[in-house]
């Protein structure tokens, strides 16, 4: 009688993180910026990343969701460059930063191919 409980619940959790996916943020600015996640309380905040250029942050996601980001850099941390909500279904999705018309843009891009123990290694 446990035997088949535990089961559904190992299926159940399996179903669960089929449908998990990676947000991955790419810095493709020509310079290094800082990547950080802002709670809707004052005064919470999440890690600073900092990305230097053609750099990739990912950071993996069970569930579909939101949050939202500020774009520094790492010279002045006091003046975010850019403030953008990401919102995700439980797929893998890309964004980008970017520089465009002089203004830091954090906004989606096409996915970056990410070294994973299902593919062989890279050579160079």
């Amino acid at each position: 009688m446990f035997r088949p409980f535990v089961l559904f619940l190992v299926l159940l959790l399996l179903a669960d993180s089929a449908r998990a996916g990676w947000i991955v943020i790419k810095n493709e600015t020509k310079t290094a910026v800082v990547i950080q996640e802002v709670a809707d309380k004052p005064g919470k905040r999440g890690k600073q990343v900092r990305l230097l250029p053609g750099e990739v942050y990912r950071e993996f996601h069970l569930l579909a969701g939101e949050k939202k980001y500020e774009v520094y850099d790492p010279k002045a941390p006091t003046k975010p460059l850019c403030r953008e909500t990401l919102s995700w279904k439980a797929t893998d999705l890309t964004f980008k930063v970017e520089l465009v018309e002089k203004v830091v843009k954090l906004s989606p891009a096409k996915p970056v191919l990410l070294a994973s123990a299902d593919q062989p290694p890279m050579k160079r």
